[in-house]
């Protein structure tokens, strides 16, 4: 079994992490003191969130294959089984305005983030500086940073972001991912785009994920990435986007609703095969009607949006949407 160490601003024991009472108080303690396997369990509740006043560093240690590190957030009951506590409560970690980065990654892999939030950083809420692989943020928020809400603008494979949200950030919600999935991810209010890939011939994909009202592109996709079964609504320019040369790239069962550009656009002589997707009210039209979109039909354009509630996000199928009725529904909640 792993060993379990504990973070809480609240301990005045030994600061060794070892029990609830000698917890490491902060989390640069963490990253600094733990073991590449260690189960971590951090409580930002009992004492409030975790305000940085500088970047937390995480260059300290690695992770391995057979030793994936957990950060878990916990709901601040300090049990004596935390596992139990893990219920959804976020650990916060709030630069303030002062820190440059909530935390920056030297490229150190087989890492689990859970219902953790960054926020606040005068530039990017959580930065990658070097190669990171296989690790996974889970239910985790990048909001509120004066640069992009998540940085990875270099090499990094294997990562995976699950039920993560990605508002109102300076920049982009996320930027650069290679070889990596975004699931049930939200990108909203962001002042770049909401979601973008970088990296060419990086094999990435976005399933079930919302791009709403952000001020460029919901999603920019690069070199054989693909979106599927998401939606981008309201964004200031296209649905969905590209970077650079888009070749055996995929946008199929999409929702791309009354974006300022088009649904599908920028493609250029980038090849990019289309399907099965749903339009409504963008005002470039549906795609830019480029050659080198390979479209393999069954699209449809809908008349009326059929969610539930835009202003509340809420981007769920009413009762009587037609994408719902259609053969192929690729309504979502999100």
């Amino acid at each position: 079994m792993a060993d379990r160490f504990y973070q809480s601003g609240l301990a005045s024991g030994a600061n060794d992490g070892t029990s609830w009472a000698d917890a490491w108080q902060t989390l640069q303690a963490v990253l600094d003191n733990h073991v590449a396997g260690d189960h971590i369990f951090l409580d930002t509740v009992t004492n409030g969130a975790e305000v940085l006043s500088a970047t937390a560093d995480d260059d300290t240690v690695n992770g391995t294959a057979s030793g994936n590190t957990q950060f878990f957030a916990v709901n601040g009951d300090q049990s004596a089984t935390p596992e139990d506590d893990v219920d959804g409560t976020m650990a916060v970690f709030d630069a303030n305005s002062a820190a440059t980065f909530c935390v920056q990654s030297n490229g150190f892999d087989y890492r689990h983030w859970k219902n953790c939030e960054f926020k606040n950083a005068t530039s990017h809420g959580f930065d990658i500086v070097a190669t990171a692989i296989n690790c996974c943020w889970e239910g985790c928020s990048f909001n509120n940073n004066n640069g992009h809400g998540m940085d990875m603008s270099v090499n990094a494979d294997g990562n995976v972001f699950v039920q993560c949200r990605f508002d109102n950030n300076g920049g982009s919600g996320h930027q650069g991912i290679d070889d990596g999935h975004l699931i049930l991810c939200q990108f909203i209010n962001n002042s770049a785009h909401g979601c973008i890939q970088l990296a060419a011939a990086g094999h990435s994909t976005a399933v079930l994920c919302l791009a709403h009202n952000n001020t460029t592109d919901g999603f920019v996709i690069d070199e054989e990435d693909f979106v599927i079964l998401c939606t981008s609504d309201g964004n200031g320019r296209s649905g969905i986007g590209n970077f650079g040369t888009v070749n055996n790239a995929a946008s199929f069962l999409n929702r791309l609703t009354n974006n300022t550009g088009y649904g599908i656009g920028g493609f250029g002589s980038s090849r990019m095969c289309i399907g099965m997707n749903a339009f409504r009210n963008n005002t470039g039209g549906e795609s830019t009607g480029s050659a080198s979109l390979i479209d393999i039909g069954q699209n449809v354009t809908l008349t009326a949006d059929g969610y539930e509630d835009i202003g509340s996000d809420n981007f769920s199928l009413n009762d009587s949407s037609e994408a719902r009725r259609d053969s192929f529904n690729i309504g979502f909640s999100q």
